[in-house]
């Protein structure tokens, strides 16, 4: 291509100080937005979200170097803008990309590994080049970033690190380096890539082991001993008071057809707040009282005064067993709503 056909470095420049307040701006509310899809969507991130645009001498020297071709406009350079995604693990790789897919206006998307033979390692990260889709450009907010793009980069912590070791070493000068180095730098490369598929098995195995555990609680038979257990594990610690009939409430919870521990903890799950509720004002109210009466009243029902000491240092009016009817009245009340 001719010159004529190339806008000039004094024309780049022009161009580039009137439009790098716009790119940071937009740069910012991208972020912005893929920060709150990925919240929304409970993707674990290996740091927060880097942005940044392009500097001008970088961006002059990619022109200069003829990498990139600018024929009217410096918009045509498409990582102008960018931000990096660096994740704990490579399975949310796809997860982000369909993300960005979904929200976004997605131009273009390769992996760098794919220019890799099979037997190489080296740089590896998802690239994807994307702007706000047409239909949120009627907003004000995003209106003015009509025509912009940026790049965003997607790669785990261990791809991360691999990119900025491999910068530091100039790795992409690999020609000028001694074998025996380039080999070295292979099997740090390989190294890291194992890191992230060891990951990747450890937190497959957690999820499985999770799932047994689950399984296997769904079917744990309800006995005194998982009840102390349930009990210490669900209820706070204030309200362990004094000996507790235990044997007792498992026959009353074997009566009323309560046989599995997984369905005793579903109960005191949905209940245990409003039960705590109704501890506190009795607690509150014997507090208030200061030992001047024997008993309140709460919701019609007389409460004994005689533990204002306990109460007033912390302690609950009711013991586990107690919070457990507690529970169990609450439970009953919505039933018959």
């Amino acid at each position: 291509m001719s010159k004529k056909n190339k806008i000039n470095i004094e024309e780049i420049k022009k161009q580039y100080v009137e439009l790098s307040p716009l790119l940071i701006k937009f740069n910012e509310q991208l972020i912005s937005v893929i920060e709150a899809l990925l919240d929304e969507n409970e993707v674990k991130l290996g740091f927060p979200i880097k942005g940044r645009v392009k500097t001008l001498d970088s961006l002059i020297s990619k022109v200069e170097s003829g990498k990139f071709s600018i024929k009217k406009s410096i918009q045509e350079v498409q990582d102008l803008s960018g931000c990096r995604i660096i994740l704990l693990f490579k399975r949310d790789i796809e997860k982000i990309v369909k993300i960005l897919s979904e929200h976004f206006d997605l131009k273009k998307s390769y992996n760098t590994q794919d220019k890799l033979q099979d037997d190489q390692f080296g740089y590896r990260s998802i690239h994807c080049i994307v702007g706000f889709p047409k239909s949120w450009l009627s907003v004000p907010i995003y209106s003015s970033f009509d025509g912009l793009t940026t790049e965003i980069q997607i790669r785990t912590l261990s791809q991360h690190n691999w990119a900025e070791f491999s910068h530091i070493l100039s790795y992409s000068s690999e020609d000028v380096l001694p074998k025996s180095f380039n080999r070295s730098i292979g099997r740090v490369s390989a190294l890291l890539e194992i890191v992230d598929f060891e990951f990747e098995r450890l937190l497959s195995e957690r999820e499985n082991y999770i799932d047994f555990k689950e399984k296997q609680k769904s079917s744990l038979e309800l006995d005194e001993e998982v009840l102390i257990k349930i009990l210490d594990s669900k209820i706070p610690k204030k309200y362990k008071i004094g000996n507790e009939n235990i044997s007792g409430i498992v026959s009353v919870l074997k009566k009323g057809n309560i046989l599995k521990a997984l369905e005793l903890e579903n109960i005191i799950d949905l209940h245990l707040q409003s039960a705590i509720q109704l501890d506190n004002k009795i607690c509150n109210l014997i507090i208030e009282d200061n030992n001047e009466s024997q008993f309140i009243l709460v919701d019609e029902i007389e409460f004994s005064t005689a533990r204002f000491e306990e109460i007033k240092n912390n302690k609950g009016y009711h013991n586990q067993i107690g919070m457990l009817q507690l529970i169990f009245q609450k439970r009953k009340k919505i039933d018959s709503l």
